[in-house]
């Protein structure tokens, strides 16, 4: 689907019917500073953005279909150099420490304002600028409370309760220092067969600073 735009191959009658929806185009900016652009079909653009975990996020632009919103998305990379990938990892490891959510701020105007710029004038593209709202806020992200989860969770045994979802991302609590939230990848369970059970995740030995 994500290559129809560039293939000589006719996609198949759902995969036709889901790409002749209109589709959105959006700028999201991630808790580590990492910023993406990306599309999402009409009925789902909320719970798409949703899924990707941003702190912030706007809509750019609004395509007929959605081998045309994957042309401007192309240009929206090649132009204004924002990539269209950031992975899981990326985004738990950016939850896990201190986010200055002004500086997030200000570097994801200038990716939007790039991505306007890359857009206008090309093919039939109309850029504005409609912010994503949240459903989280952002606000619980400040502290230095937030630590990476201490192992991985494609393997072993792991207890916890889960705080809050960004994305992939679950900040969650261990059993021993519940005054503390760990940044977890839980797309590392994809592709495992997992058993519940009474299981617990010690908690490692955590080390306050001195100042």
């Amino acid at each position: 689907m994500h290559i129809a735009h560039r293939s000589q191959w006719p996609p198949d009658p759902q995969l036709r019917e889901h790409l002749m929806r209109p589709h959105w185009l959006y700028i999201a900016t991630f808790a580590g500073g990492q910023t993406k652009v990306g599309t999402a079909v009409d009925d789902r653009k909320h719970a798409r953005l949703d899924e990707q975990g941003p702190v912030l996020a706007h809509w750019v632009a609004v395509a007929a279909d959605g081998v045309e919103v994957r042309m401007w998305e192309d240009r929206v990379s090649q132009v204004a150099g924002i990539g269209q990938v950031v992975r899981p990892s990326a985004k738990a490891a950016g939850l896990s420490g201190p986010i200055d959510l002004s500086g997030l701020a200000a570097s994801h105007r200038e990716a939007v304002a790039r991505a306007q710029e890359a857009l206008a004038g090309f093919q039939d593209a109309v850029p504005f600028a409609d912010p994503w709202p949240n459903p989280r806020d952002p606000q619980t992200l400040l502290g230095d409370d937030i630590r990476p989860y201490p192992t991985s969770l494609g393997s072993g045994e792991h207890g916890f309760s889960i705080d809050s979802w960004w994305g992939p991302t679950a900040l969650v609590r261990l059993d021993g220092v519940p005054e503390l939230r760990w940044a977890t990848d839980m797309s590392a369970l994809v592709g495992h067969r997992i058993s519940q059970g009474e299981w617990v995740t010690a908690a490692p030995a955590v080390q306050d600073s001195l100042f």
